[in-house]
């Protein structure tokens, strides 16, 4: 979780709420941190055409791109930070739209969950702390189906 706050202790004990009342725990600050890297990330829409995509990946990691993946109907690209801005720009030679443009935190693994209960209750939790005020982004690296 990522917040931005004027008040630390108000909004740690929001954050701390949100976590008890969904049956989580919160841990100190950073203590997850290993599970995850930062990554400059594009995500566009996933084109019809095999020859595009193919076309989109080969100028993508001839531009540093790291990992391409299918995630919905999105094609999402992930690269080192500072390779973020070359690879967005590569892509405009190949007549595609770039979606959203982003520095995120993505997980080094997944983890599956399991089970009606524990989906919802995960689901729950996630809504709860992207709907705190002070949240700007929040981070996970359970898998859940769509």
């Amino acid at each position: 979780v990522q917040a931005v706050t004027d008040n630390k202790n108000r909004t740690v004990a929001a954050i701390r709420k949100i976590f008890q009342s969904h049956g989580g725990t919160l841990g100190e600050a950073g203590s997850v941190m290993w599970m995850f890297e930062t990554k400059g990330v594009i995500r566009l829409p996933l084109p019809k055409k095999q020859e595009l995509r193919d076309d989109i990946e080969l100028v993508a990691i001839d531009r540093g791109a790291e990992d391409i993946i299918v995630e919905g109907d999105e094609l999402v690209i992930s690269a080192p930070p500072k390779e973020l801005q070359p690879v967005k720009d590569a892509l405009t030679d190949v007549p595609v739209a770039v979606g959203n443009v982003s520095i995120e935190l993505v997980p080094k693994s997944r983890l599956a969950v399991e089970g009606t209960k524990e989906q919802e209750q995960l689901g729950a939790l996630l809504e709860a702390l992207i709907n705190q005020d002070d949240v700007q982004s929040v981070y996970a690296n359970a898998d859940l189906p769509t």
